[in-house]
């Protein structure tokens, strides 16, 4: 590999696809591998060598990042929050930017194809496409161009992803905007989208039903990770809700297992961040603000959020939308260590990993089911000796386990 070649950052690719659209003569395409993450392939006999994929790549430039100015633990007060995954700062956000007259650039469904894009929304009824948590890889397509065409005329433009799509933006711009805010998220990594494509596709054949709607994460069943998807069977719409730990996509994503190749060497699990506000689930709130629900009159149950300022513009825009949330000051260390994606990569499971990528490569997604489903019968076994086990044989088997021999 030459100084200017970007063929070999196979796992780190972020999969923004700005090499595939500098090149000034198209020796650029994107490869998938069997896992369906896609990297840069540089066609060596067109190549120029002139390094232009290179300065516009995250992966080989990194930005520049910011440590939190400030933290909060934050709730919406619009109803339209409930769209939401967490406390619906995101809402509040984008309708700002969309009253400024500008647009809100974020990850939707699109429900014909299952795929999940990036795309450009200009009114307050549309936000709803853009809310939720999708836990998958979204395609940054055309969004970067858009943006840029918008920050041109001198639009306000909320641009919202992953970390690495956020420093994607950054490298494709080559220069800051005064209009431009950015809002990151508090990644846990991301599946293939082609993983999930096929996971529909293995629910609708296996129970014979047509899939419409699909959420990770429904408000109506609480904070945990119960999802819900719609679907018809014959001539009757029903809904079903998702239970992450039977559901082979979503337990295999929450235990890291099949995520794309750059998130296990994610430079952007960090406490420092790329976007102007960080937004996440304020995983722990409960115990580290035990009066937070109490004195504000909120149900126990309640989502929040977390919300990180990080730069002088995400204050200034935080500081509009302060009028229409249930908020609170928390310090950053409240919120990172009760979030491990603020400290820390994910770590790859070599032998997991390897035995899902064969499974899918030989079975498709057939492969992955019966071997989550093979393991989750087996936990289901364990879990049934431990309630039926004696109390005096769990405290012989607790002490056998813990005392140590020095």
């Amino acid at each position: 590999m030459n100084n200017t070649n970007i063929s070999a950052l196979t796992d780190i690719c972020y999969e923004c696809g700005n090499c595939f659209k500098c090149c000034p003569v198209q020796a650029i395409t994107m490869v998938q591998n069997d896992f369906g993450c896609s990297h840069a392939f540089i066609n060596e006999a067109q190549c120029l060598h002139c390094g232009q994929c290179k300065e516009i790549c995250p992966a080989c430039n990194p930005i520049e990042k910011h440590t939190p100015r400030i933290a909060y633990a934050a709730i919406s007060k619009s109803p339209e929050a409930n769209h939401s995954t967490s406390g619906g700062i995101f809402f509040e956000l984008a309708s700002i930017i969309i009253e400024l007259g500008g647009v809100v650039i974020g990850a939707a469904y699109d429900f014909k194809t299952w795929a999940v894009r990036q795309v450009a929304v200009s009114k307050k009824t549309d936000i709803t496409f853009l809310q939720g948590s999708k836990y998958v890889k979204s395609d940054v397509g055309d969004s970067y161009q858009k943006a840029k065409n918008f920050l041109e005329l001198g639009k306000w433009v909320l641009y919202s992803g992953t970390p690495c799509q956020i420093a994607g933006l950054k490298r494709y711009l080559q220069k800051d905007y005064s209009t431009l805010l950015t809002v990151d998220l508090i990644c846990h990594g991301t599946p293939p989208a082609k993983l999930f494509k096929d996971y529909i596709q293995y629910l609708e054949k296996k129970r014979h039903i047509v899939i419409s709607d699909f959420a990770f994460r429904f408000k109506e069943y609480g904070h945990q990770h119960i999802g819900q998807y719609t679907y018809k069977k014959g001539n009757r719409i029903r809904k079903k809700p998702l239970y992450s730990a039977e559901s082979s996509y979503f337990s295999l994503f929450l235990s890291s297992a099949i995520l794309s190749d750059s998130c296990y060497t994610c430079d952007f699990a960090d406490t420092a961040r790329v976007g102007d506000i960080t937004l996440g689930d304020f995983w722990g709130v409960r115990t580290e603000l035990p009066r937070f629900f109490t004195d504000n009159s909120l149900p126990l149950d309640s989502s929040v959020s977390a919300l990180m300022v990080n730069t002088v513009r995400g204050a200034e825009m935080a500081d509009k939308i302060k009028g229409h949330l249930i908020y609170q000051p928390v310090d950053y260390d409240q919120i990172v260590r009760n979030n491990s994606r603020l400290n820390h990569q994910k770590n790859r499971d070599s032998s997991v990993h390897d035995i899902l990528l064969t499974s899918y490569k030989d079975n498709g997604y057939n492969g992955i089911a019966k071997y989550f489903q093979k393991h989750a019968d087996l936990k289901k076994y364990k879990m049934r000796i431990r309630r039926n086990m004696p109390q005096f044989l769990k405290k012989m088997i607790k002490k056998l386990f813990i005392e140590k021999p020095f």
